[in-house]
């Protein structure tokens, strides 16, 4: 009986230190993932904590990127009709200034 117990116990002790070095292993392959995370967030001016759940974390920092990627082209599109609007007005003024060079020959 007691050499049953005992096998059960080292057998249970053989199965914690698996799970134990899986964890381990599993915890060495997130952690590059975590710490861009964290800076992600730090970068996005979002206060993440380790208490809140990863997931939580993750869709948090997904939806700042989406709508700085918005931002971001919406800004392009300003900065492009800007452009336009700015060579539309340089061709006025050429064309303005052709007229009033007419005006004043005739």
């Amino acid at each position: 009986m007691l050499v049953n117990e005992r096998d059960a116990i080292l057998a249970l002790a053989g199965e914690a230190k698996k799970l134990r070095d899986e964890a381990s292993a599993r915890r060495t392959e997130i952690e590059p993932g975590l710490e861009r995370l964290a800076l992600a967030e730090i970068r996005l001016g979002i206060a993440g904590s380790s208490s809140t759940a990863l997931h939580a974390r993750i869709v948090t920092v997904q939806q700042r990127i989406a709508a700085h990627e918005k931002e971001h082209a919406d800004w392009r599109t300003d900065a492009a009709t800007i452009d336009r609007m700015i060579a539309d007005l340089e061709e006025m003024r050429r064309e303005l200034q052709t007229l009033n060079d007419d005006q004043v020959r005739f």
